[in-house]
Formats: structure tokens, sequence, C-alpha cells
């Protein structure tokens, strides 16, 4: 198993920090485990997981679900 800090989550899921953050308050993103008192981790393979249940997006437009 291995763990992701945020930097590399955010270069994972392709988003923004401020974007981030919003996700991190959504029901169906991974929720982060305790490395220590201020430094948060994701477990990869729940990121990998919550990645290829997102929609692709082709040319502008969401492709499938």
């Amino acid at each position: 198993m291995k763990i992701l800090r945020r930097k590399a989550v955010i270069e994972r899921v392709g988003y923004s920090s401020t974007r981030f953050d919003t996700l991190m308050k959504e029901p169906d993103f991974p929720v982060a485990i305790k490395l220590s008192e201020r430094t948060p981790g994701w477990i990869e393979e729940e990121i990998d997981q919550w990645i290829a249940g997102r929609p692709r997006v082709e040319r502008g437009k969401a492709v499938g679900s």
C-alpha cells in the first residue's frame, strides 16, 4: 500500500489546489488519513479508483459514466 501526500494527489487528479480543497469535501472523494498532526495522506489505490469512476471527457463532452 502506498500513501500519497497532497501534492501527489493534486498532480494525479489534475485539478488546482483550490478545486482539490472542494473535492475533499465531497462525499465520494477518498478520506485522508493522518500521517502526522498536520500532514494528511491518501491511499493510492483509493485515489486511482476514484479517478477510474469519473466520467471521461472528450472534446468538452462527458463520455459514459
